[in-house]
């Protein structure tokens, strides 16, 4: 690129860090963000703001390790009721798989969804669909559901509890 090009779109060593603090008013739903600079406007960065308390996936040792909540055996806890704020990877032997475990009564309503391709400015060439199942802690499938990436769908699925259980 050329003297006048430096800042622009496209630009790899062009980026901002930002911290947002969403009002505590702020209505419930997809918001849109667009930030303008000397170079121009940026592409739109979707956010949600949910109504249900949000935790942040926890990870042991950094992105590169698969054994954080990677499998059933080290699924992260977490309590009904909650929206977890988390982050899938390319690593070296595929896209990272995130388990997460909970305690449930029989006839608990389990409702699960996932936000991705809506919130992506443009589509991934990784070949990336996002899956979600529910399991209880034999390892039986109760529900699954998966993306469907032409139609921007994200995966969701709601079940009731069985049995008492994981």
């Amino acid at each position: 690129p050329g003297e006048d090009d430096r800042g622009r779109r496209g630009n790899a060593n062009t980026s901002i860090t930002a911290t947002l603090e969403i009002a505590p008013d702020c209505p419930q739903g997809q918001h849109a963000l667009r930030l303008q600079t000397a170079a121009g406007l940026s592409d739109v960065c979707l956010f949600n703001v949910g109504g249900l308390p949000t935790i942040t996936e926890q990870e042991s040792g950094g992105r590169q390790r698969e054994d954080a909540n990677g499998t059933a055996q080290t699924a992260e806890p977490i309590p009904p009721g909650t929206t977890v704020n988390g982050q899938l990877v390319t690593l070296p032997n595929g896209i990272e798989q995130d388990w997460f475990r909970m305690d449930a009564k029989k006839g608990d309503l389990i409702s699960v969804e996932v936000e991705s391709a809506r919130l992506c400015a443009s589509q991934r060439e990784d070949g990336f669909e996002a899956h979600v199942s529910v399991l209880d802690a034999s390892g039986k499938v109760l529900a699954a559901a998966g993306s469907q990436p032409l139609l921007l769908i994200d995966p969701f699925l709601a079940l009731t509890v069985p049995a008492d259980g994981t």
